[in-house]
């Protein structure tokens, strides 16, 4: 199962209603793999933005990337054998 979205954006808003964060995602792609033996997860984000949205703030990003061209800015991947759960391990201790 692979999903890809272009772009992404998630505010944070306190209870007045006020925003205190915005979040920008360019390129997510998620690809989940389930084979047999083992189960796979690979995450990747393009480019990723964090603004304060306080009007009081010093700093409004609060992160960012410059990378124009790759490598992503965020790569994870996970492999997870069936066969060697943790019971097994702690047995054949």
């Amino acid at each position: 199962m692979e999903i890809q979205i272009q772009r992404l954006g998630v505010s944070i808003i306190n209870e007045k209603p006020e925003e205190l964060l915005y979040l920008a995602i360019s390129d997510l792609s998620v690809a989940y793999e389930d084979s047999g033996n083992k189960d796979s997860l690979e995450i990747g984000v393009s480019d990723l933005q964090i603004d304060n949205q306080l009007p009081t703030t010093y700093l409004p990003v609060a992160l960012f990337s410059t990378a124009k061209e790759p490598p992503l800015f965020l790569h994870f991947s996970m492999i997870r054998s069936k066969e060697r759960t943790l019971c097994s391990l702690l047995a054949n201790r």
